[in-house]
Order: C-alpha cells, then structure tokens, then sequence
C-alpha cells in the first residue's frame, strides 16, 4: 500500500523511512522466527548465520524508527538534518561492528531460540550480541524521550500517537534490558536464561505490534474520525430524507460497499434533489415567522435560519402529501422561499444537517393559522 507513495515521493526522508519501518519490521518478524532461521543457515551452510542477519534487521528497523521520529517532530530544518545524519552513523557502525564480530567469531553449534546466551562468553561472538543489543537499547530509550518531549507540543491523533509510541519503546526497551540481564547473568557465572528465551520474545511481540499501533494512529485516526462523523451525521438527516421523500424523483443509493461518508454524499444529494422538487410549495411567510421567532429567542443566525427552513420544508411536505387539498402558495412567493433557502444553503455549510436537528417532532398538516399566514402573504 505504501509503495505507490513511495515511488512517487521517494526524495522525501520521512517517506523513505516510513516504508523502511514497514519493511524492516515484518522483515525482523519474518527471520528471526526459528524456522527461518534453520532454513536460512541450512541455505547459507554457515552454523548461525541468521543471527548477524536478524541483528542487521532489527538495527535497520531501529534507525527508521529514529529518523521516522526525527522528521516527524523536528520537522525538515537544518537540525534534524544533522540529527539524521548522526543516527545513520551511529547504527551504519553497529551494523559494520556486528558483521565484524560474527566473521572473527566461532559459533559452530546452531542455536535457533538461546543464542545471545549460549555464546555471551564467546570471543567476538559476545561482541555482535553487546552490540545489537545497546544498539537496540539506545534507539528505543531516545525515541521514548521524543515522544514524551513530543506530546506537549502536538494535538488530536498525533498525541494519541504519541503517547502510544511511549508504550511501545518502553516495551522494546524492556525487551532489550531483559536480553542484556540475562547476557550479564551468564557473564556472572549465574543463568537467568529465561529473561532471554521466554520473557523477551513475548514482550517484543507486544511491543511491536503497540509501535505499529502507534504509527498508524496519526495516519489512520483522521480518516476513521472522517468516517465515524459521516455515519453520525447519515442518520442524523434521516428525519429530513423521510420528509422530503414523497417529493419524488430519482432513486439515489449508495452502494452496498459503500463507506460512510459516501453514503451521506448520496443521501444530501438525493435530499437536496428532492427539497428543490418540493419548491412549489414553499411558503416564505413561513419561514420568516419562524426564522423571526428564532432570533428573538437568541438562537444564532445559522440556526434560526434552518429553524425557518426547517418549519418551511414541514408545512410543504404536508402541502404535497396533502396533493389538492389545500392549494399551494403563489408562485412568487414560492420562488422567493426558493432562492432564500439557496442563498442560506451557500452561505453556511452543511446546512441541511442543522435544519434535519430542527425538525418539528412531530410534524403536522396545514393548520387554520397557518392557511390564514398564507392568505395574508398571497394578499
């Protein structure tokens, strides 16, 4: 999904990043699960070659991570140029020192699940499991202090992020302090092994799912935002729909797949469609009696203008319902109720949504009054 982004804004450093966060973090999933391992030792016919490979992963994950991090909340100034620039070294040298370490190494016995404590008083073999794991450390406890700085200075979605990611490197740098006991431990003659082989993988799951959580929020928590507040107001202009209905016209539906903001697209428009076909009827004394009595009693212009709209489209939805009944307005006054209701429609956005609030509860056929307001407006 991140691809077609990626290929068109490929110069951007927080793009690149972000698809290498994406793709180092499953990679580091994919090839540090034991499985893998075995296969790709068995493929390489070198004993253990997977760990200098996962090691590299995760270092690589860890530095998208940091310059992820870095545009996103220093922005693209000078400054967090050089930030970058320092990262990329710190981890292209960890990478370089892992790789060093294993090829001076001897690690002839495969170990799939317990390598860091297996060989943690292995000459150079020690050296590659130190490194990616301060490498690891150092990334998750500067990124924490980020984010935490970083919360002050943001809103909405991207503090919830945020906060998120606090949780996540937390988790990752609790995976990496258990990892590093256990190493000690063995460095101290005692075995704490299980820090290593049983807490730490779990706790790297979680966190990683929770920094994945947390990068996705600032990106996904708008448009679900979006979605959620076109479903509230779908259902909120179905008083509306239901009273405009019996105008007639077109059928307009969304389809079934359909997400709910498009939905409500087709539902103002067929709406709309259908409040324009009622205009014969309008009556704008009306509106204006009812608009008046609205702003005397201290309602905003808004929404004593829907409150207007609102009696105006009630009392035409039973002029039509009532068919000849009851004669309809004149035609001026019809059209001039017509081009105030555009005229108020242009002027404040998603009008129709305030005039479906405005509804009577229960809305009632022509009464004496009103025909008597509608004699004395044709008059």
């Amino acid at each position: 999904m991140r691809i077609p982004g990626l290929r068109h804004n490929w110069r951007l450093s927080m793009v690149r990043s972000a698809n290498s966060l994406i793709l180092l973090g499953a990679a580091g999933f994919a090839f540090a699960a034991p499985p893998t391992i075995s296969h790709i030792n068995q493929l390489t016919g070198i004993v253990n070659f997977s760990a200098p490979v996962v090691y590299t992963i995760l270092c690589g994950y860890n530095l998208a991570c940091l310059v992820l991090i870095e545009n996103w909340l220093g922005g693209d100034g000078e400054k967090t140029l050089r930030r970058v620039r320092r990262w990329r070294v710190i981890y292209t040298t960890a990478i370089a020192l892992i790789i060093l370490c294993f090829t001076l190494g001897s690690a002839p016995d495969e170990r799939l699940v317990d390598f860091d404590t297996y060989y943690a008083n292995t000459p150079w073999i020690s050296g590659v499991i130190v490194s990616y794991l301060l490498a690891h450390m150092v990334a998750s406890t500067a990124i924490t202090i980020m984010c935490w700085r970083g919360v002050s200075q943001v809103r909405s979605w991207t503090r919830v992020g945020l906060w998120v990611l606090v949780v996540g490197f937390i988790l990752n740098l609790a995976y990496g302090v258990s990892k590093l006991t256990a190493v000690a431990a063995r460095w101290a003659g005692h075995d704490l092994d299980y820090l290593s082989s049983k807490a730490a993988p779990p706790i790297a799951a979680i966190g990683g799912v929770i920094v994945t959580i947390g990068f996705l929020i600032p990106l996904l928590g708008p448009k679900l935002e979006e979605q959620l507040r076109a479903g509230a107001d779908y259902f909120r202009i179905r008083a509306l729909w239901r009273l405009v209905r019996p105008a007639g016209g077109g059928i307009l539906k969304a389809p079934l797949w359909a997400s709910p903001a498009e939905r409500l697209t087709f539902r103002l428009s067929a709406t709309q469609d259908r409040i324009l076909r009622l205009h014969p009827y309008f009556d704008d004394h009306v509106r204006r009696t009812a608009h008046d009595e609205a702003l005397r009693a201290g309602l905003s212009p808004r929404q004593a203008a829907a409150r207007g709209i609102s009696a105006m489209l009630s009392a035409a939805a039973m002029e039509c319902a009532a068919g000849e009944a009851v004669p309809p307005p004149s035609k001026s006054t019809a059209q001039t109720a017509r081009d105030t209701y555009l005229a108020a429609e242009a002027a404040y956005a998603d009008l129709l949504l305030d005039v479906a609030a405005q509804l009577p509860a229960t809305p009632t056929r022509r009464t004496a009054t009103v025909a008597g307001a509608l004699q004395g407006s044709n008059s």
